[in-house]
C-alpha cells in the first residue's frame, strides 16, 4: 500500500492511495485520489474487489 499527498488546485482530490495485491496470476493494482486517505482506501479496496470478482469468474469457466 502506498500513501502519497499531491499538491492540487482541487480540494476534493490530493490524497492518493495505491494498492498492489499479489495473487496467483498477474498482480492486481488499484490507485485512487480523494479528499481523505480513508475515502481513497475505500475506493481502492472496492476496485480491487471488482478485479478479484472478475478473476474468480474467469477461473471458474476453465
Amino acid at each position: 500500500m502506498f500513501f502519497k499527498k499531491e499538491n492540487t488546485s482541487s480540494p476534493e482530490k490530493g490524497k492518493v492511495i495505491g494498492v498492489r495485491l499479489s495473487a496467483p496470476g498477474p498482480r492486481l493494482f488499484s490507485e485512487s485520489s480523494e479528499a481523505s486517505y480513508e475515502a481513497a482506501i475505500t475506493a481502492s479496496v472496492d476496485d480491487l474487489s471488482r478485479q478479484l470478482e472478475k478473476r474468480k469468474a474467469k477461473m471458474k469457466t476453465h
